[in-house]
């Protein structure tokens, strides 16, 4: 698998632009690609990132405690 990223300085007159923009447009709105039409490093799930857990977590604790101690 190859896979080229290039910088163009306009949208109009660049070949596979359209294909591009609605790629983007689908990702935008939650779809994906089937798992086949992926390259195999994308095909499994991401590792979760630690500092949004970390920052889920203590929202999470914050919250419980606020009601805990309301008056």
């Amino acid at each position: 698998y190859r896979l080229e990223l290039r910088w163009v300085a306009g949208h109009e007159g660049v070949v596979g632009n359209e294909l591009a923009d609605g790629g983007a447009k689908s990702a935008a709105r939650g779809l994906s690609s089937a798992l086949a039409d992926l390259p195999a490093i994308l095909r499994s799930p991401l590792p979760y990132n630690s500092s949004a857990l970390v920052q889920s977590f203590t929202s999470k604790i914050t919250n419980s405690w606020a009601s805990e101690w309301a008056l």
